[in-house]
């Protein structure tokens, strides 16, 4: 059965359907979320002041009308870390000016997380990725990582996990919801770790698939 798990993937999120309907759901997205109202954290951080600042956002997964699987616009995940400053007495666009050159994380000492969160709005593994993938600089080469997995015999026991793939040192590295991990010499090296940390081997591996940030969000212009 792996073999049609191993075709969906191919047919469905190597050749675009996985993006084209994350895009559908984005329209929602600047609609509900005022690109205004909250700072756009697009390009100024490491990859672990990234890590830390995304984690203020409580993971949640999504729901239909995300048709169960879809990146937001990095929009939300602005807004879901401003409303989690604002409800510690943060203002979120000052915070943005003392940390936008040097990010201080002994700023968000004393954050209670369980503050501000959006409880409406879903933001999993691919959310995580892909706003620490627009959130840092350049010179990271941030990528957004889809890695799937078989978990049974039928054609729909599948799982799946996406991380921001970045390079530091010569050494490429992940951050996202996960703990962040560096210091692969290979993108296979990093695959298999994924894998590993899922409870999954090589024979498990149904594929993967890397895309530069650009490609997964539409412009809020």
């Amino acid at each position: 059965m792996n073999s049609i798990k191993r075709w969906w993937f191919e047919r469905y999120v190597k050749r675009g359907g996985y993006v084209s309907h994350s895009k559908a759901c984005q329209v929602a997205d600047l609609k509900t979320y005022d690109k205004k109202k909250y700072p756009a954290w697009r390009g100024m951080f490491t990859p672990k002041a990234a890590s830390i600042l995304v984690n203020l956002v409580e993971w949640r997964k999504d729901q239909f009308k995300e048709l169960f699987d879809a990146f937001h616009h990095p929009i939300v995940g602005d807004a879901m870390i401003g409303k989690v400053l604002e409800a510690n007495d943060i203002e979120p666009f000052e915070f943005y000016k003392e940390n936008e050159k040097i990010f201080d994380r002994k700023s968000l000492q004393g954050v209670d997380r369980s503050l501000g969160q959006v409880e409406s709005e879903s933001f999993d593994c691919d959310d995580f990725s892909l706003w620490c993938a627009v959130s840092m600089r350049k010179r990271y080469k941030p990528r957004v990582l889809c890695v799937a997995w078989s978990t049974g015999f039928w054609p729909w026991q599948f799982g799946g996990h996406n991380v921001c793939v970045y390079e530091l040192a010569g050494k490429l590295g992940y951050v996202g919801n996960w703990p962040g991990r560096h210091g692969f010499g290979s993108e296979k090296g990093l695959v298999r770790d994924v894998l590993s940390r899922a409870g999954r081997g090589q024979s498990d591996l149904i594929g993967y698939k890397f895309w530069q940030r650009e490609e997964l969000f539409i412009k809020n212009t």
